[in-house]
């Protein structure tokens, strides 16, 4: 799971209301608005579609790999195309194809607690998570304002995720995984964004009509 959302990320609810409200007063109020913002306008919609790419650099800034990736995400379901790859989840399973090996495995969908993961990319600041914020700036005409998150483990491989939301439509534009010891980071930056996008539910079922198999694993 952790090369999914290596993905994409961006990106999973409260689980205690009371820790919530303690942790609040310790967040950045108005980091934090624009936060809430934007998890209200994702949790409106009753799916999305999004293109983008994800670049992963050195602490250098020079580029080690390129990809892209489409994703269509409706409540905890998701169908996420990469390159060589394609992850199918209904809520509960997760399929696991590999294109060139024709490889699928199957597992139960069990996201680790603080994972980003396609689902949760857009609310995972609510739990485990201290966010900051950093300011705004400009690009292609557009103005983003520009979150911090840092884990609250510091044992945890991430070291902080950035956020660009967009100021206009409080949409989240890209993002910026940095690894914690190394600086490494992946840069996630949406191309296109689809509201409410056609998502019927065999989207959400792996097709082995789609896909042949040439090998199968089931780890379930």
């Amino acid at each position: 799971m952790k090369k999914i959302v290596a993905f994409v990320v961006l990106l999973a609810g409260i689980n205690c209301q009371t820790a919530w409200a303690q942790l609040q007063a310790k967040q950045d109020p108005l980091a934090q608005k624009i936060l809430d913002v934007m998890g209200k306008k994702y949790k409106t919609l009753q799916s999305y579609k999004a293109t983008y790419s994800q670049t992963f650099q050195a602490n250098d800034g020079k580029t080690l790999d390129e990809q892209k990736g489409e994703i269509l995400v409706k409540g905890k379901k998701f169908n996420l195309k990469l390159n060589n790859q394609v992850l199918v989840c209904d809520g509960n399973t997760l399929w696991s194809y590999v294109r060139d090996a024709k490889e699928l495995n199957i597992s139960d969908y069990q996201p680790e607690e603080g994972e980003i993961t396609p689902t949760n990319i857009y609310t995972m600041y609510q739990n485990g998570f201290k966010y900051m914020m950093i300011g705004e700036v400009k690009d292609k005409g557009k103005v983003f304002q520009v979150v911090d998150l840092e884990p609250d483990d510091r044992n945890k491989e991430i070291l902080k995720v950035r956020l660009y939301v967009g100021k206009a439509d409080q949409i989240l534009h890209k993002w910026i995984i940095y690894e914690r010891g190394t600086n490494n980071r992946q840069v996630f930056e949406i191309t296109k964004f689809t509201a409410n996008a056609a998502a019927p539910e065999s989207s959400f079922s792996f097709d082995k009509k789609v896909y042949p198999v040439k090998t199968q694993t089931d780890l379930r």
